[in-house]
């Protein structure tokens, strides 16, 4: 009994233990939504200039974003795994960036009005 006890514990203090090494939420949301902004952005100006090269400028925006918002490119990306490995956090975060998008969208309709 004690041996199970002991695993336990020390599941439980290993996953309590990686969740501090990633990117909350709330930090992750933004930071994607930027991301998911530049894409679209490059997109636009990929219709408009074939010659524009894709990954070099979706690769010169995203060190742009990971410096404004203060985080290395690798974390970013560790904790963006964190959350593709674990399904629930996962929905949590595509939800809370659904609902980010649906404010922002919101704050410029009533802007505009």
């Amino acid at each position: 009994m004690r041996i199970i006890f002991y695993i336990l514990v020390s599941i439980l203090f290993i996953f309590c233990s990686s969740k501090e090494n990633i990117l909350p939420i709330d930090k992750v949301k933004i930071v994607m939504w930027d991301i998911l902004t530049s894409d679209e952005l490059v997109k636009l100006k990929k219709e408009k200039d074939s010659t524009l090269n894709f990954n070099i400028e979706n690769n010169k925006n995203y060190t742009s974003i990971f410096k404004f918002h203060k985080i290395e490119k690798d974390f970013f990306y560790s904790s963006y795994n964190y959350y593709q490995s674990n399904p629930i956090e996962m929905k949590i975060l595509l939800d809370s960036i659904s609902r980010f998008g649906v404010r922002k969208r919101d704050a410029i309709a009533n802007h505009l009005k």
